[in-house]
């Protein structure tokens, strides 16, 4: 962590220091001036789970929205234990792939590569590769022979046109730059996504190979692969691709997994089964309508109130009521929350004031609102969904598509104690009348 951004701060300039780095705190002692164990007994509750049965295969998911401090949880979730039972891979998604555009390859792939960086042979990987170049050979003569009997000439349109060593190249040696170009490149993506869909199969053996092979190269010690950053994915047909037609790719890797997946699927029918590892990490700062005041509420509130306290060596930086004034604005997401005190902590620095005040944050709110209000004008189904939701915490699911970007989108924000149930983003609520009164 960037020594500016851990200190105390005395002052404006540097609380706004402080709270406008909202980024994954790191595990380092500066960043551990700051962190708030939000999560601590259910990842606790996980840890035992692992530390308990290192034999099986359990696939452990983690719904959560963005912006709900999953993955700072996550930077302070190993320990002494947990590495003594496993090798710990955690694979952080959004320096690798593009969240837009991901495939259920680019996901296996990244875990194959990260293997590979621990294997000290390389021979399984290289020969999946030759094996599976063959069969693109293969499948390109056999096209060609096809066409040439039609009386045509396809050669230029078949085949991956890329050497065997310049692909093996791409993975293997000292210049193979791939994981930190991928996200970037399309015609990498595409190019990989063409040559391992040719066998999935294959290439989901050649990875248990590649896992049974560390542990015998380590004296049996497991995999624990930790998968971040995947509950971004917006698109409701990439998640369906990945977390419900592709799943089984993930859910037989013979290894331990921790997988965040988009809180939308904690309401799929088809994604949910009775053997499923689940854990659900937000914060509610109100109870569903259906329940009285609860205990966990209060909890929820404070913990928020920690955070913005954590950042200051004096208090008096936070005028009376904005820290609960940003909670309430927050809907309980951490991120939101950390935001709108970095916005009202620039706006009382620029007017020269010793603290934030309430009119500070009033119009970091308002600041914040500007920028999501447009998506809404002109979505009626959006606004529809909202509506309900705001009325009854539930809301209408004719159309999940739309529930799905809404809820990665954060104009939804999912809660749950006993049930599931939704509360619109607090920014949003008093636009939504507005809006359909327009439409």
């Amino acid at each position: 962590m960037n020594d500016s951004i851990s200190k105390y701060a005395e002052d404006l300039k540097q609380l706004y220091v402080n709270l406008n780095n909202v980024g994954t705190l790191q595990l380092q002692k500066e960043g551990a001036d700051f962190y708030v164990p939000l999560y601590e007994r259910k990842l606790r509750r996980l840890k035992v789970a692992l530390t308990l049965d290192t034999s099986t295969q359990d696939c452990f998911y983690i719904y959560g929205q963005p912006g709900s401090g999953k993955s700072t949880a996550l930077n302070y979730f190993d320990d002494d234990d947990l590495r003594s039972s496993y090798e710990l891979v955690l694979i952080r998604g959004r320096y690798l792939f593009d969240l837009q555009d991901i495939d259920i390859i680019d996901i296996l792939l990244m875990f194959a590569l990260e293997l590979l960086k621990r294997l000290r042979k390389k021979d399984v990987f290289e020969a999946t590769i030759r094996k599976l170049y063959d069969q693109h050979v293969e499948k390109a003569e056999y096209v060609q022979e096809e066409a040439q009997k039609e009386g045509a000439n396809v050669k230029a349109n078949v085949g991956l046109g890329i050497p065997l060593a310049k692909l093996l190249g791409l993975f293997i040696g000292v210049h193979a730059n791939i994981e930190a170009e991928y996200h970037l490149e399309t015609e990498k993506r595409e190019l990989c996504r063409k040559f391992f869909n040719i066998s999935k199969v294959d290439f989901l053996a050649m990875i248990n190979k590649m896992i049974s092979q560390y542990a015998e190269e380590n004296d049996q010690k497991q995999i624990l692969v930790i998968w971040d950053d995947l509950e971004k994915i917006e698109k409701p047909s990439q998640i369906r691709d990945i977390f419900i037609e592709n799943r089984s790719y993930l859910t037989d890797l013979q290894c331990k997994k921790i997988i965040i997946t988009p809180v939308c699927l904690a309401l799929e029918a088809k994604f949910l089964h009775q053997d499923s590892k689940e854990y659900f990490l937000g914060l509610k700062i109100k109870e569903s309508i259906r329940d009285g005041v609860h205990s966990a509420l209060e909890e929820d509130c404070e913990l928020l109130r920690k955070i913005a306290l954590k950042r200051v060596s004096n208090a008096g930086l936070y005028g009376k009521d904005v820290i609960d004034t940003a909670i309430r604005y927050s809907g309980g997401n951490v991120r939101q929350f950390v935001r709108l005190l970095a916005s009202a902590c620039l706006n009382a620095y620029m007017n020269k004031c010793e603290s934030i005040s309430i009119e500070d944050v009033v119009e970091a709110v308002s600041s914040l609102k500007k920028n999501m209000q447009p998506v809404l004008m002109g979505n009626r189904s959006l606004l529809l969904l909202l509506d309900s939701i705001r009325k009854n915490q539930y809301g209408c699911q004719e159309n999940n598509d739309v529930l799905t970007i809404a809820l990665s989108s954060l104009f939804i924000f999912i809660c749950q104690n006993g049930d599931w149930w939704s509360t619109v983003n607090p920014l949003l609520e008093d636009s939504i009348s507005l809006y359909l009164n327009e439409g």
